[in-house]
């Protein structure tokens, strides 16, 4: 802040003495007191103050110098407000003075009020330009705002004045970056660290535009200076992380990522970044509980929303993907990354023209978003508009060649690129040369799902549907997204439907709807499918498809998406909507893995991690994950947590493990138990009704999930001391009270399945599942029910005993 205290403090003293000498001696202590504010606030202000007490008796003049030096006084005492009033009294006695608008400016951009800044400071400079300095505030407020064309010619003034002003160079610089010239910025951070090369923020800046270039050794040398500048900066850290995920090594980046939020642990950009780098890994859901965290630290950024929305598209949830894109957009206009995202949403819903139009803004903001392009390629393609598809598969082959010279690319980068290139190829002329791409991608790369993908959709351009088919299907087993899943299985169906396959399709036209609800392709296929098997029968003739009015028929129901399909207001809100109130929410989540007398389980201990990070997720108050419980830390923790679900609007245990029925008792097995005897199931076994009984004090829902319907290994060794004791797989039926909920992964007779993968495929599909905003939780179990079913060939169909109130419950609250 400009305080120009000795003109204040010279006029003061003249203008201040009064006629008796008593009198002016104590009035020269006051103002020599009240225009030493900068330097002793509380002193400065309280002197000002009882000159201004004098009200009328202080001259005019007078009156404005007190007011300024006091509001001098609370801005260094960093209150802002009341300096702007102080500023504002003084304008209002002399609506002109220059000083007053300079110093209240400068209390509006310290409380972020950049547009007051900008104004209070252009009126100053109309009635004194002399005042030079304050272009270079001025500058940062329209930095602060976006306005970066504006900030940079307030930058070129002031530097014209001071030309060695190390501060106004680097300023000058960041404006520059932030409109994408990275060059211009660069010779600006290094005139000013010619100047004053101790600034780390003039390296950390630095850096990041020679990231931005992919100069990446340059970048970290930039990076690591500013670290020997300042060991703790946590975006230097940060960036040094983000080197490594562009190099394709995540497992690298996720620890430096980790190493920056060791010195803070709520830093967003750290948390984003940790995020991607999970991301990177296929670790989806706990990347997405780390973006989670990132936007709930409050200071998230637009590109922190669309890492957010990439993550839920990948995960199969357009709509929330959508909102979060929205919030992107609405935090950042220029954000290339948010608008392809919300592209590939506007797809899903059926909104193809919606689609294109943000994938043509993303490309406009970034020409180098080959996604986007490729993305626009495919939706002209899909509808047989070539022509107009060329102008995008040109530039697809453009920018192709120009990233694939660039060095420090990933392996997975260069795959895709590759993939994109053959593709362009073949659809643009040379179609031997793009096929010989993507066969070599096939045979060869690790990552081949993208090349598999686009071999298909040459197949089915050429007509040849059974090898792009079985394409797409080896395309959907090379990937683990949710949305890629789904796409390849849309377009295998597409394929299937050519080869008159109906029930074949009809099967993965279901699988992607199981996968993406919101898949309106996938919607509308299925009833072609319907009409087209109904048609074909009647006729008797396989031909019958390609008859007139079956072609009318099917494309009557292509342009005739079923209702209730609209897509979501694209237009992002002014006002966030308020959060739903969700209460406090606990929850017990028990992994038992290690059992000690009986083969060890491989998936609940990783099942109660995955169900555990999904409940913070989704914001639970309180999660604790215990593994490995014997019988004695089995009855602790289900104590403990009875307290903590007292008044409690929601209580939840969630177990996996082993667990077993014994005439009709339902006992979840603790890892130390040996149950050599039938009866010892009572001392060394917990039965169900003590966990249920330890979310009962909750208020609102009380919960109890059992993934515990497995084989039981204990059965063929435990001797009966009694006939009529029966013991049967899986678990009993239950009838809970109302107000409590007992979901089991199978029914009741059963035998859950531990699955492929890391995961059972109820935990897949429950903590997917949970993840969608505003999904009623009776729904959310109906699908995982159909999910799992999916899943497991419809050999285990998880249940839900219990009731619930008549108010809707949601996991995850609605946007």
């Amino acid at each position: 802040m400009r305080k120009l205290l000795g003109a204040l403090l010279g006029v003061a003293l003249i203008v201040g003495v009064p006629a008796t000498n008593a009198l002016a001696q104590t009035t020269d202590k006051l103002w020599k007191a009240c225009t030493t504010s900068a330097q002793s606030p509380d002193a400065g202000v309280a002197a000002c103050s009882k000159l201004l007490a004098r009200g009328d008796k202080l001259p005019k003049g007078d009156q404005v110098i007190a007011l300024l030096n006091r509001g001098v006084g609370h801005y260094s005492a960093q209150r802002y407000q009341e300096s702007i009033d102080d500023n504002s009294a003084a304008l209002s006695i002399e609506p002109n003075n220059a000083i007053a608008l300079s110093n209240r400016g400068d209390g509006f951009y310290s409380l972020g009020k950049f547009e007051d800044a900008v104004n209070d400071y252009t009126a100053s400079l109309t009635r004194d330009s002399s005042k030079t300095g304050i272009y270079q505030w001025r500058g940062n407020a329209y930095f602060s705002l976006g306005r970066y064309e504006e900030a940079i010619k307030d930058f070129d003034i002031a530097i014209s004045n001071a030309p060695q002003s190390a501060g106004l160079l680097y300023d000058r610089g960041r404006s520059k970056a932030y409109l994408g010239r990275q060059e211009e910025a660069l010779a600006d951070y290094d005139a000013a660290i010619a100047i004053d090369g101790n600034q780390a923020a003039y390296h950390l800046d630095r850096g990041i535009s020679l990231h931005t270039l992919r100069r990446l050794a340059e970048a970290e040398a930039a990076y690591n200076t500013t670290l020997s500048l300042d060991s703790r900066n946590i975006d230097a850290l940060s960036n040094k992380a983000g080197i490594l995920l562009d190099k394709g090594d995540p497992q690298a980046a996720e620890a430096g990522y980790r190493a920056a939020l060791a010195i803070d642990e709520k830093n967003a950009y750290a948390l984003s970044g940790l995020g991607n780098a999970l991301i990177q890994q296929d670790k989806y859901q706990d990347g997405l509980v780390v973006l989670n965290q990132a936007i709930a630290s409050g200071n998230a950024t637009s590109d922190t929303y669309a890492d957010r929305a990439r993550v839920k598209i990948i995960l199969g949830q357009a709509d929330a993907s959508m909102a979060d894109a929205n919030e992107a957009i609405r935090l950042r206009e220029n954000n290339s990354q948010a608008y392809y995202l919300r592209g590939l949403c506007k797809r899903v819903r059926g909104d193809f023209e919606g689609a294109s139009a943000d994938l043509d803004k993303a490309s406009e903001l970034d020409p180098e978003n080959i996604w986007a392009v490729a993305a626009n390629a495919e939706l002209l393609v899909r509808e047989e508009n070539e022509a107009k598809a060329r102008a995008y598969l040109d530039k697809m082959l453009e920018i192709s060649a120009r990233q694939l010279a660039a060095l420090g690319l990933s392996a997975n980068t260069q795959n895709d690129l590759k993939a994109f290139r053959g593709w362009a190829r073949a659809m643009t002329g040379d179609e031997a040369a793009g096929r010989a791409d993507l066969d070599a991608l096939i045979e060869n790369a690790t990552f081949k799902e993208t090349a598999l993908y686009y071999r298909g959709v040459l197949h089915y351009r050429a007509g040849d549907y059974a090898n792009a088919a079985q394409d797409f299907a080896w395309a959907q087993g090379a990937t683990k997204a949710v949305y890629s899943k789904a796409q390849n299985r849309i377009e295998r169906a597409r394929a299937l439907e050519k080869l008159n396959k109906w029930p074949e399709a009809k099967i993965a036209y279901e699988e992607a709807l199981q996968l993406m609800p919101a898949f309106v392709e996938a919607r509308i296929g299925l009833e072609r499918v319907r009409i087209g098997a109904q048609l074909t029968a009647n006729s008797g003739s396989a031909s019958a498809k390609n008859s007139p009015e079956v072609t009318a028929l099917l494309d009557q129901a292509a342009a005739q998406p079923p209702a209730k399909v609209e897509p979501p207001a694209e237009e992002p809100k002014k006002e966030a909507s308020k959060p739903v109130v969700m209460g406090k929410r606990v929850a017990l989540v028990i992994g038992n893995s290690g059992y000690q007398n009986v083969s060890a389980l491989p998936n609940p201990k990783k099942d109660a991690e995955r169900f555990g990070k999904a409940l913070e997720a989704v914001g639970f108050t309180s999660v604790t994950i215990v593994e490995d419980l014997t019988n004695e830390g089995f009855n602790t923790a289900l104590r403990k947590f009875a307290r903590a679900a007292d008044g409690a609007d929601w209580a939840l245990v969630y177990y996996a493990g082993h667990g077993i029925e014994v005439n009709n008792t339902n006992y979840l097995v603790p890892v130390d138990a040996t149950l050599a005897v039938d009866r010892d199931l009572e001392f060394e076994a917990t039965p169900l009704d003590r966990v249920v009984r330890s979310v009962e004090g909750a208020t609102k829902l009380r919960m109890v999930i059992l993934d515990a319907c497995r084989e039981n290994p204990f059965d063929a060794k435990m001797a009966r001391t009694t006939s009529t004791r029966s013991v049967s797989r899986g678990l009993a039926r239950v009838e809970p009270d109302g107000g409590t909920l007992i979901a089991y992964s199978a029914k009741a007779g059963q035998v859950a399945l531990d699955g492929d993968g890391d995961n059972s495929p109820f935990v897949t599909a429950l903590t997917t599942r949970m993840q969608t905003p505003g999904l009623e939780i009776g729904k959310l179990f109906r699908l995982v029910r159909d999910d799992v079913m999916a899943a497991t060939g419809r050999k285990q169909e998880p249940f839900l005993y219990g009731s619930l109130p008549a108010e809707d419950i949601f996991m995850l609250p609605p946007p």
